[in-house]
């Protein structure tokens, strides 16, 4: 529990992006705080895999985590015709989110940063040289504000910031799997043509499968429904289901502000999920990679201007959600062709 009130940088959310943002600035000797509204470690709804590329940014071992590595991926298209395209090394890892985030947040605590949970922030007072924190017990303040809670959390409102984010929505369960699925071990299924737009999954854990789907939010009714069709498709009518859960993953439009003033944005807050695939575990470390060295330079000259941020995401960042908007638009539009073109791929045509 923080015990001052002043702090040089306050990161509100304590997710992969907050927790790596805490611990990327606080090696940088810097005092920061970081402030959840749940109390760690918690649940969050994800499908929890963590991609190859999001390893290779993270500087420590991780494999006490991981419950499946993942080497194959099998496509389906309306949960029939389907090909599978086997790696040599991992295309990812699955995790819990609980373990994994708290894992992150222990790993800023440990190079320094103060974390306060179980606190909501209720208010943001932007002040010409400070801003100031409200929770129900506490004031905090600092002259910079990171926000990872989340595009539509406090941070982001109390800075006007992403008004226009592009959002699209995911449902999923944990499955309980019998014993005769172990086929399903270090593989994931990615099944497309059933929901409109949109296309389902299965990732396989310890002792749970993820199994959910996503779309555009004008779909999502058709979510539960085509996912009780996936468990039949799997056998797993009659499987012990856990309760379905929605989140939203939402897309950053380009050149669309996520800095302003003393207060940035990160991962999920600053829309950096990626359009077509929906991964946000990367993008949410990616981000406060880019923005640490920003922060310390800010504070170390004593002049706040936090655009060079942006700068590096809109150069880093976007190119790749450029290509991945033209993906899901092409997929959206033809799927059947899409799914044709994948297998041409995997076969060499």
């Amino acid at each position: 529990m923080a015990t001052r009130s002043s702090y040089d940088v306050i990161v509100i959310g304590a997710g992969p992006a907050g927790a790596t943002a805490g611990c990327e600035l606080a090696q940088r000797g810097l005092d920061v705080l970081i402030i959840d509204k749940e109390k760690l470690p918690r649940d969050k709804t994800c499908a929890g895999l963590v991609s190859t590329k999001a390893t290779e940014i993270i500087n420590f071992d991780i494999s006490p985590l991981v419950e499946q590595v993942i080497y194959n991926i099998t496509f389906s298209f309306e949960l029939g015709e389907e090909f599978t395209v086997h790696g040599q090394t991992p295309v990812g890892y699955t995790v819990r989110r609980d373990r994994f985030d708290y894992f992150l947040a222990m790993k800023a605590e440990e190079a320094g940063a103060s974390i306060v949970d179980g606190e909501e922030v209720k208010k943001l007072e932007i002040l010409s040289n400070e801003v100031k924190i409200f929770t129900a017990n506490h004031t905090f303040t600092a002259p910079i504000i990171i926000g990872a809670d989340g595009a539509y959390g406090i941070t982001a409102r109390s800075a006007g910031l992403m008004r226009g984010v592009e959002t699209r929505i995911a449902m999923s369960a944990n499955v309980k799997a019998p014993r005769n699925k172990e086929n399903l071990d270090s593989t994931i299924k990615i099944d497309f043509g059933v929901v409109t737009g949109g296309y389902g999954w299965v990732f396989p854990r310890k002792e749970y499968l993820s199994v959910g789907a996503g779309t555009h939010m004008q779909f999502v009714r058709e979510l539960k429904p085509y996912v009780m069709k996936l468990l039949s498709s799997l056998g797993l009518e009659s499987a012990s289901v856990e309760r379905f859960k929605s989140h939203l993953l939402p897309s950053r439009n380009p050149e669309e502000p996520i800095q302003r003033g003393r207060i940035l944005l990160l991962g999920d807050s600053a829309g950096l999920t990626d359009p077509m695939w929906g991964e946000g575990i990367y993008y949410a470390m990616k981000s406060a990679q880019l923005a640490a060295p920003v922060v310390e330079k800010c504070l170390k000259e004593g002049e706040i201007d936090l655009k060079p941020y942006q700068d590096a995401v809109d150069s880093e960042i976007m190119p790749m959600f450029n290509s991945s908007r033209t993906l899901l638009s092409f997929y959206s539009h033809f799927p059947r062709v899409y799914f044709d073109l994948l297998r041409g791929r995997q076969n060499g045509c």
